[in-house]
């Protein structure tokens, strides 16, 4: 299963991430990375991490919408979300 994680690094290290990660997104001071949860341990040992994956997930009553679900589709259509 796949996380979604905050990795505390700056510049050349953003860029060294983004060889060997799915990066989301980049700020100043952190990324945004998917990763395989089996290599958090070893991610972790090199950088500050926080996990963020129940971010995306919305409560609405008993259900649970899970937002990192794609709207797109595999032939790049727009599509209504999953949920």
């Amino acid at each position: 299963m796949h996380r979604i994680l905050k990795v505390f690094c700056t510049g050349v290290d953003q860029d060294r991430l983004a060889e060997t990660l799915q990066v989301v997104a980049r700020y100043e001071g952190f990324v945004i990375a998917e990763i395989a949860a089996e290599k958090i341990a070893d991610l972790a040992r090199r950088y500050p991490v926080e996990d963020i994956t129940d971010l995306y997930r919305i409560q609405v009553g008993d259900r649970i919408i899970d937002t990192a679900q794609p709207r797109v589709d595999a032939k790049g259509k727009l599509r209504a979300h999953p949920a």
